[in-house]
This record gives structure tokens, sequence and C-alpha cells, in this order.
């Protein structure tokens, strides 16, 4: 597995996450720092956060807020901040264990530890974790297009014994669906995305009609994209 494209990739995914409304509980509110690429600016947030549990532990908005700026954080500079997403996402979701978006986070988390490295079983572990939290996520909202995002680009780039590529198909054409029935979902760099992703996968799978079509697409709705890019190189 290319474990850099992975998660460059899946940081991307991630971005829609803050496009949805289907927080809940403890994360009525959703979180802005998903958009932040700036590591100072989430380290200051993560400080912050942590500056706050420390006197109040239970205090599941902050677990949310510090969670979220690790994981951003995990996805920038890498080892050592996935632990920390973990550990505060964990405990938000234990606060709110219905809420579909903290499940998709700590899927993610998990899965960025194993980017980290570790002992291999271990991984395979976190890797197993990470599909949980995701699948269970799925089940909760089928219908949330960022949870269907991150599972799909998750299951995009995993190595062949865990991948699903039937799975990841059908969470991508839930996520273009949402491209043309929510406005405010995805610009053109996304869905682009989706579409290169539904032209990669559909052409693995031995539909070359579909691949044809995605391609087109990916290529009509973002020609300067770096999906665009990876679509002339298939």
């Amino acid at each position: 597995m290319n474990t850099i494209r992975f998660f460059c990739l899946l940081g991307t995914a991630l971005c829609v996450l803050c496009l949805s409304p289907a927080f809940s509980g403890v994360a009525q509110e959703p979180p802005t720092l998903i958009n932040v690429k700036d590591a100072a600016v989430l380290q200051q947030a993560l400080l912050a956060a942590e500056s706050d549990i420390a006197g109040q532990p239970d205090n599941a908005k902050a677990r949310v807020q510090a969670g979220i700026a690790a994981h951003q954080l995990a996805l920038l500079l890498g080892k050592d901040y996935a632990d920390k997403a973990v550990e505060h996402l964990a405990f938000a979701l234990e606060k709110d264990p219905d809420n579909a978006l903290l499940m998709a986070y700590l899927g993610s988390s998990y899965a960025l530890q194993v980017r980290d490295g570790g002992a291999i079983l271990q991984r395979v572990s976190n890797v197993n974790k990470s599909l949980d939290l995701l699948n269970e996520a799925v089940k909760i909202a089928p219908e949330n297009c960022a949870v269907r995002m991150v599972r799909g680009s998750v299951l995009f780039e995993l190595p062949g014994m865990f991948r699903d590529n039937e799975q990841a198909i059908a969470d991508f054409l839930q996520t273009e669906r949402c491209v043309g029935t929510k406005a405010s979902f995805a610009d053109a760099d996304l869905q682009a995305e989706i579409y290169y992703k539904l032209g990669h996968l559909s052409g693995h799978e031995g539909d070359k009609a579909m691949q044809t079509r995605y391609f087109a697409k990916a290529l009509a709705v973002a020609p300067n994209s770096k999906w665009a890019e990876l679509t002339k190189k298939e």
C-alpha cells in the first residue's frame, strides 16, 4: 500500500465532512477546523481544547474539537497526532454513541495510526477497527454524503486483502447523487475526485463503459485538477 498517497487522498475526501448537518448530540455544531490546513492554527486549537479538557475532562465539545484538530494535524504532520485523535474522538463517541460523523472521524483516525507504523498485528487490528466504525457509520446514516465519501475513500486505497471495490463504488455512487441533489455538497474539484474514483474502480471491475463515462466527467468538470491529471495517466 502506498500509504503516503492513501492519506493525501483521504485528506481531500475528509474536507467534505464539514458540509453535512448530521452532527448531533455533543457535536451539534459542525466543527470548522476540518477545512483548516494551517498546522500552526490547528496546533493552537488543539492546545486550547486540551487546556479546557485538563480543567474539565468530561467536556465533550472540547474533546470533539481536540479530536478533529489532532486528526487534521495527523494528516498534515503524521505521527503522534493520530493517537491524540483516537483518544479524544473515542471519548466523544462514548458520550454520543450514535453519531455517524464521529464514527467516521474515529475510523479514519485508526487508519491514520496504520500509516504511522507499528507491529503488523496492531496495524491489522487498527484497519479492522477503522472499517468496523466506518461500516457502522454507514449503517446508521446510509444517505449521509460525508460518511459515504470517507468510507469510499478509505476503501479505495486499502490493500487487496481489505479492499471491497463494489462497496466503494456504491459509496461513490451515493456521493454522486449528493452532487445532483445538494448544491453545496461538492465543488468542482471534489466532483472530479468522485468521478475519477468511480472510473478507476469500475475499470478494475471490468466495466470499461462505466470507466470511460466517469473519466470523461472528471475531465469535463475540473480539467486542471489533479484528478484530471490522474485520469489522463490511466
